[in-house]
């Protein structure tokens, strides 16, 4: 058997909004009103979910292509061990660089002395880069592969 349940709570009225209804304000006015600048790209939104997954692909493959045109820098284990003992004696004043850090940071050196090379210079790399072609490490120092 089955009996009925009847609501006999207080029902309330419906509220209505009948503030006034400001205009969407343009982005490009409220940046020219601040001073600022506009971004260069706008996000897409809205769309079916078929679109935003479809979205959300593109940008993955676009991820991954980055991802695939950077490449690693090979590095010997002795190389390894001298740049992570570099960066912990560079640690000052709470900076705790990476090894990856300081390999950029002496990259970033080295490719500037370079550009005003002088020909030992030159030919010093030059012996190194075909070491490095030949499967050798280049870890020894130039004075002990001569040796």
């Amino acid at each position: 058997m089955t009996k009925r349940i009847r609501d006999v709570s207080k029902t309330y009225p419906v509220i209505r909004d009948t503030s006034v209804a400001y205009p969407p304000i343009d982005p490009a006015e409220l940046a020219a009103a601040l001073g600022a600048e506009q971004p260069g790209n706008k996000a897409e939104s809205g769309g079916s979910p078929l679109t935003q997954i479809a979205l959300a692909a593109e940008l993955a493959k676009r991820a991954q292509q980055e991802a695939a045109q950077r490449q690693k820098v090979v590095v010997s284990d002795a190389q390894r061990q001298l740049l992570e003992d570099l960066a912990s004696t560079l640690t000052s004043n709470g900076s705790h660089p990476t090894s990856a850090q300081v390999a950029t940071a002496v990259l970033s050196i080295a490719l500037r002395s370079l550009v005003n090379a002088s020909e030992e210079q030159r030919a010093a790399l030059a012996q190194e880069l075909a070491a490095l072609t030949n499967g050798n490490s280049g870890d020894a120092k130039p004075s002990e592969k001569d040796a």
